[in-house]
């Protein structure tokens, strides 16, 4: 009886055993069949960006996004000669002692146009990314941009002197529109850049700075080598249809990409998170290195993608240090700025060039190598709670500036009189909001789970913006104890 329990028993147990070896076989050739099929079969084998081919078109689409907002606020002696006193020979126009109410009224209302949409369409395109896909949003918000680049331009050289009120009005609704397909842009932008690692969302944020450093250079152009005012606008506008253009050609040639295809692939990043499937460089960029635990290496990331409340929860210490930096940011640049005046009296320096280089051009040179040390340099690190307080400390920089030479002592003192003040303060000024900026924009989105990064890149993209619309508003009582 014992040897056929025995009996019994093994051959039981031989035939389980030779079932599961091949049960086991079969489900390694399908792992290793969707692995081939969705990953390269090996870490060494994952793709590069040759050439940094994928680098430069974020960065191309970072400095197209802000476009808009750069060339319409530099094109000032455009506007100011559309809406000048039409009774005064054109000959004389810039040098009328009084200006008319459409030329008073003009900046506040771009500021306005330019920052509500902004903000709206930021958050919109946030809540969005569930339910349009990232193409359609990103080629929308393109084609809008480039289409009013073109209306704009064809208003350079047309007469407006006997419709001036309706140009007005035109030209603001053309700014809502264009502001409102640029926060798609860049809620899209930062979300696409999430996907790759790290150094991409710093290219955009490169991106977004040296458009500003071309605008700036190009008023300080304008300024130096021609007196039309006509030619200016129609130069701002047609070199911000070039760029567009370019970044829209730059977007769709990502998908022809094997680095991008790789990194975009919802599949592709999830089945590598899951399998470990990846090289240290790879694990440290997808992953962020985060060392409490929210995401660590080999663990699988969750099947169901989180709501709005819980990506901001995640990414909450970089969201509101990006809001706080530029708060600061747009407290004091470009109102308060313009409004310091020189030591010098008189001359080309105090009158023509003084606020375009020091603070025009000074504050988007320094902004943008700001943008570009995070590339080599990475401190305060991810988990450091020193980021945070540096963002803060910022504030110091609205009582140096409201310190600085300007017209009037009401109520503030002029306590740092000499020209170089307002540059050194500007030096440091630029560096902290283009390096800090970018390190909460690098860091936010690699706390949630791969399926996510789209979403909390667009929502960090909300907050700067939401920073710089609350900043702006700041401002304008900042500027009036300034100048009253």
């Amino acid at each position: 009886m014992t040897d056929v329990i025995v009996s019994f028993t093994c051959s039981d147990s031989c035939e389980l055993s030779n079932k599961t070896a091949k049960m086991e076989s079969h489900t390694d050739d399908t792992e290793s069949s969707e692995r081939t099929l969705l990953l390269p079969p090996n870490p060494q084998s994952a793709p590069r960006d040759r050439l940094k081919i994928v680098y430069i078109i974020l960065y191309v689409l970072g400095t197209g996004a802000l476009l808009p907002w750069n060339f319409f606020s530099n094109a000032e002696s455009y506007f100011r000669y559309k809406l000048r006193n039409t009774t005064i020979p054109n000959e004389q126009w810039a040098w009328q002692n009084q200006t008319t109410e459409l030329q008073d009224m003009f900046e506040s209302y771009l500021s306005i146009a330019a920052m509500l949409p902004n903000i709206l369409f930021l958050f919109l395109n946030t809540a969005a990314t569930k339910l349009i896909s990232l193409k359609v949003r990103m080629v929308l918000a393109s084609v809008v941009m480039i289409t009013l680049f073109a209306f704009t331009i064809s208003l350079v050289y047309i007469d407006t002197d006997n419709w001036q009120v309706r140009f007005f009005a035109v030209t603001l609704v053309t700014i809502v529109i264009m502001n409102a397909g640029s926060a798609v842009l860049q809620g899209g932008m930062f979300g696409l850049a999430s996907m790759f690692p790290r150094k991409y969302i710093q290219g955009v944020m490169g991106g977004m700075g040296m458009g500003g450093t071309i605008a700036a250079v190009a008023n300080i152009l304008a300024v130096a080598s021609t007196d039309d005012p006509l030619a200016m606008g129609f130069g701002y506008f047609m070199t911000g249809e070039v760029v567009t253009i370019s970044a829209l050609i730059g977007f769709l040639v990502l998908p022809l990409l094997k680095f991008a295809r790789y990194h975009t692939s919802r599949t592709a990043r999830s089945n590598s998170t899951t399998n470990g499937n990846f090289n240290k460089s790879t694990r440290e960029e997808s992953l962020g290195n985060s060392p409490n635990g929210i995401l660590v290496e080999n663990t699988p990331m969750p099947a169901e993608s989180l709501g709005l409340w819980q990506v901001f929860w995640r990414i909450k210490k970089f969201a509101l240090s990006v809001f706080v930096v530029f708060i600061v940011t747009l407290s004091c640049y470009p109102a308060v700025n313009s409004s310091i005046k020189s030591e010098h009296k008189t001359g080309q320096w105090s009158e023509k060039y003084f606020v375009p280089v020091t603070c025009f051009l000074l504050f988007n040179f320094t902004d943008l190598i700001g943008r570009t040390l995070p590339s080599l340099v990475q401190w305060p690190t991810e988990s450091s709670p020193l980021l945070p307080v540096f963002c803060v400390l910022r504030v110091v920089f609205v009582p140096l500036f409201l310190l600085c030479n300007k017209a009037s002592e009401n109520h503030l003192p002029n306590l740092f009189t000499s020209d170089a003040a307002p540059i050194v303060i500007m030096i440091f000024f630029g560096l902290t909001n283009g390096y800090l900026g970018t390190l909460c924009m690098m860091y936010g989105p690699r706390r949630v789970p791969m399926d996510d990064v789209e979403t909390a890149g667009s929502m960090m993209s909300f907050f700067l913006a939401f920073g710089l619309g609350v900043g702006s508003m700041i401002s304008l009582p900042l500027v009036l104890l300034q100048t009253t």
